[in-house]
């Protein structure tokens, strides 16, 4: 009888993620907002703006809303639409997606969402689905 099932790993490896991620998720219940607000506050941020120069060179032209949140220079969303290509945004990659979501800043110009930011939704090729 051989140790190993074809194919038992991979739904082990799933059981298991789906475990882990169950157990974040009451984890993060259990905090609540009050305790992710104060854990949040408590952490060390550091930003290292050598990986970060056009966030650096927008920030001076006032495209930036927070000067100590960076836009990665190798993950950022790049316009395609006009003379604009600033936004900040970044791609996030998960395990099995190098371009899962798109994570950006509130724009300036409105709390809500402008032109810049449905371009980079529209425009980009972050996956669609969960």
């Amino acid at each position: 009888m051989p140790l190993h099932e074809p194919g038992k790993g991979s739904s082990i490896k799933r059981r298991d993620r789906k475990l882990k991620r169950a157990q974040a998720s009451q984890a993060t219940l259990r905090k609540g907002v009050n305790g992710l607000v104060a854990e949040f506050k408590s952490m060390k941020r550091t930003n290292d703006f050598t990986v970060m120069t056009e966030f650096v060179a927008q920030t001076a032209n006032g495209r930036n809303r927070y000067k100590d949140v960076g836009c990665l220079d190798n993950r950022r969303v790049v316009l395609n639409i006009g003379n604009v290509s600033y936004i900040h945004a970044n791609y996030v990659s998960t395990p099995n997606n190098s371009k899962r979501f798109i994570c950006t800043q509130v724009s300036l110009s409105s709390p809500n969402i402008d032109g810049d930011d449905l371009s980079s939704i529209r425009t980009n090729e972050a996956s669609d689905h969960a």
